[in-house]
């Protein structure tokens, strides 16, 4: 066999082998796809799975708070109206009584138990109205609006309580909202004024026989920020993680939906609110929210 001969052989030995290579790498390709086919069924299984156990988790969690709302009614209700049976039993005992001395009941006593009955009848409208209102989910009409007059309306439907409870409010610090009448936000006011409203109540009454309430606002990192600083002996820290959380409250009377209703109010405004201690005593509330372009 000659040179080139010998050459012209090994050359055939060299694709058949490529050839078996070529069938080898085919194969092994076809097997990947496959496989690779497989694996994107179980994915797209696993993922339907999932959003069926997210759905039913979803569900129960929904039915949970459901329950727990409904307990929390049912309990904050009660009071209420066993004050209205009470004074309503004492109310008919009396006429029923001057009716049969044939007399006219003391109109005095009567008043004071209509009063009584009216006051728990206020009361249970207050709670099935903060009710409605954490229960609606309602998306705010978010339109720029200038931030200081939505405090200044806050602080104006809280005029009374502040009154009652002898507490001063203080706008005088360097970065209070007169200093930056400029701050401007997205807003629903009368959504985000309600919100104001339920802090500053809250620590109306937080701080009971008279204090000071601070109101300051700034712009951090292109969000401006509202802080309510009170006066008052502060949050237990065994609460602070759930002083938003309906029906939570550790005041006498409170239904604990005033915070909870500000909380959701802050979030569909797409901001935060949150709660601290201060080292001198009080507690401060802070709502941060995203500020207008361009103030």
């Amino acid at each position: 066999m000659t040179t080139l001969e010998r050459q012209m052989d090994q050359n055939a030995l060299s694709a058949a082998e490529l050839a078996d290579l070529m069938e080898a790498y085919q194969k092994a390709t076809e097997r990947l796809q496959a496989a690779h086919g497989e694996l994107q069924r179980e994915v797209a299984g696993l993922h339907e799975e999932l959003a069926a156990k997210n759905a039913e988790l979803a569900r129960k969690e929904r039915l949970t708070a459901v329950g727990q709302m409904a307990a929390g009614v049912a309990h904050e209700i009660r009071n209420p109206l066993g004050a209205i049976r009470l004074f309503a039993g004492t109310l008919r005992r009396e006429l029923s009584r001057a009716e049969r001395e044939d007399r006219a009941p003391a109109t005095e006593r009567v008043l004071g138990y209509t009063e009584k009955i009216v006051r728990a009848v206020s009361s249970m409208d207050r709670i099935v109205g903060d009710m409605l209102n954490l229960a609606r989910t309602r998306e705010p009409a978010l339109l720029p609006c200038d931030l200081a007059s939505v405090i200044d309306r806050a602080l104006d439907a809280a005029a009374q309580d502040l009154h009652r409870h002898q507490v001063t409010v203080d706008r005088g610090d360097p970065s209070s909202l007169p200093s930056v009448p400029s701050l401007r936000v997205q807003a629903d006011t009368d959504q985000l004024s309600r919100a104001f409203l339920n802090i500053i109540t809250n620590a109306a009454q937080a701080m009971g026989g008279g204090g000071r309430l601070h109101v300051a606002a700034s712009l951090v990192n292109g969000r401006v920020r509202v802080r309510f600083t009170d006066s008052g002996p502060g949050i237990d820290p065994a609460h602070l993680d759930r002083i938003f959380e309906p029906f939570f409250t550790c005041r006498d009377g409170g239904t604990g939906l005033g915070l909870a209703l500000a909380y959701r109010i802050v979030e569909s405004h797409h901001g935060r609110l949150w709660a601290r201690n201060e080292a001198r005593g009080g507690a401060t509330f802070i709502v941060e929210l995203p500020a207008v372009k361009g103030c």
